[in-house]
């Protein structure tokens, strides 16, 4: 029994490694753009770039997502940031676009071409969502940073842009898929106890998946999404597994699952839950 052990414990650590190490999509596109080739500390920031604490935005990361929605794009690309370019995010009198050619941050007011930058990433990074917060920091210029609209910032901390649907999706689909290794593994060892834990799991990961899916309707009509593209690809495969989970739980539920129709739907349910969750995760790293 060691070695199963062993083994589950090295995939869970790679697992957390890979969460670990995962780099956005999103910035991975914004890095490759031609005018980001001069911009060494805009790449250093990161996410930081554009937030200050995920999902919140800074100055910079609200003219991004305000351009990028006005244009009807779901990614960031040269001539969106060519568009963004005379403007000034962080209002210090300096363009975004001459603020990347001289390698400065468009998203600090206290960076500027020709200045080393008077507060350190990890204090930027604990700023208010807006241009960042210099005049806590001793030494640094004593420069306005452009403050965020107090409504839209009260908003945007109370209720996020995803409506919590991360938060809740990710425990319908553990319980469901792992009750249905339980269920299986249940029938091959003939053990009633794995067999009754499976199908708990099973019905509770099906009632779960009814608030998941109300928050995922509710992201994604607060974020203008439209009847295309992955994100509707991923609200269509949602509601396919739901029904497939709620057919599976029903069938489970008469107390005939050594039926083969019961073990094919089993089956057909866990695909399009994994499929949902791929396709959810393209709209966050692509």
């Amino acid at each position: 029994m060691k070695a199963p052990r062993y083994a589950l414990t090295l995939l869970a650590t790679l697992s957390l490694s890979t969460v670990g190490l995962s780099k956005p999509e999103f910035l991975e596109q914004l890095e490759k753009l031609p005018q980001m080739e001069p911009a060494k500390r805009a790449k250093a920031e990161g996410c930081s770039l554009c937030h200050t604490n995920p999902p919140r935005r800074n100055a910079f990361g609200r003219a991004v997502h305000d351009a990028m929605e006005a244009a009807g794009k779901e990614e960031v690309n040269a001539a969106l940031l060519a568009a963004l370019a005379d403007g000034d995010a962080d209002g210090d009198g300096v363009s975004n676009g001459e603020e990347f050619r001289q390698d400065s941050l468009p998203s600090d007011p206290a960076s500027k071409p020709g200045q080393p930058d008077a507060i350190s990433p990890p204090l930027r990074r604990g700023g208010i969502a807006g241009a960042r917060a210099v005049d806590d920091v001793p030494g640094a210029p004593n420069e306005t940073p452009q403050e965020p609209e107090p409504e839209e910032e009260e908003q945007g901390e109370m209720i996020p842009d995803h409506r919590f649907h991360p938060a809740i999706v990710h425990f319908p689909i553990a319980l469901f898929l792992f009750g249905a290794l339980l269920d299986w593994q249940g029938s091959k060892r003939k053990n009633s106890v794995w067999r009754e834990a499976g199908w708990l799991a099973l019905a509770a990961g099906t009632i779960m998946t009814i608030p998941a899916m109300a928050t995922g309707w509710a992201a994604y009509l607060a974020n203008g999404y439209g009847w295309e593209g992955d994100a509707f690809r991923h609200l269509v495969m949602g509601h396919i597994a739901f029904l497939l989970m709620v057919g599976t739980t029903l069938m489970r539920r008469q107390r005939t699952p050594e039926s083969i129709p019961y073990w094919a739907l089993l089956a057909l349910a866990a695909v399009a839950v994994g499929v949902t969750g791929h396709l959810g995760s393209i709209l966050v790293f692509g």
